[in-house]
Order: C-alpha cells, then structure tokens, then sequence
C-alpha cells in the first residue's frame, strides 16, 4: 500500500511540473491543446496497452510497457505540426498594428457598444 500512494504522489509531482512549465510557457490554444492531447493519449494507452501486440518486439519493448514514451513522441510531433501562432491573438493584433494584414482595409467587421448595439461611425 505504501509503494502505490508512492507512486501517486510521483505522478501527481509530475502533473503539477507539467502545469508549471505550460504556466511559464503561456495557457495559449497550442499548449493547452498539445498538454490535453498527449494526456489523453496517455491516459488511454495505460488502459490499451495491448494495441501493441501486431507490432514488432523492439516497439512493443518500448511503447507497450512504457507510456511516457508514446507521450512523449505524442508532444514532440504536436510541437512540430502545429502552427506556432495558432490560438493567439497577438499574431492578428501585430499584423493590424504594423500593417502587414493581408485583408482589405475595410473588411473588419463593425464596432459593437456594451449593450450589443452597432458603435456610430
């Protein structure tokens, strides 16, 4: 009983360093999406474990009993695919400030008031 709540308190250490370089990283979409993917990820393959059984010895050895090497390759080709400025706004609003959008000036659409109405012009 001692060696499982030890254990727990391993992953939980782990999960809470996870939480802290994505905090130091940013909360942007990219890294809540890479973080949530590769947890589930996983998650999931701790409990089907045996989707591994058509594949060769060297892979099973090494994913089969071993998940944070499946989320490890999970993160690393997220990081690769995903667009580095997918999920910000800080990429649109430096566009607008230095002119560099490639949308008609014109084409933004109207200013809304609090109470929901169209802004006067």
């Amino acid at each position: 009983a001692v060696l499982g709540g030890c254990t727990i308190m391993m992953f939980g250490n782990i999960i809470v360093s996870g939480f802290q370089m994505i905090a130091r990283a940013g909360f942007t979409q990219r890294n809540i999406l890479i973080a949530a993917l590769s947890l589930a990820v996983g998650i999931g393959f701790t409990q089907v474990s045996a989707l591994f059984a058509s594949f060769p010895a060297l892979v099973q050895s090494v994913f089969a009993q071993n998940c944070v090497a499946v989320v490890f390759l999970v993160a690393v080709v997220a990081n690769l695919v995903l667009p580095k400025d997918a999920g910000t706004n800080d990429a649109v609003a430096a566009e607008v400030e230095t002119g560099t959008s490639d949308k008609p000036v014109g084409t933004e659409a109207p200013a809304l008031e609090e109470d929901g109405d169209l802004a006067p012009a």
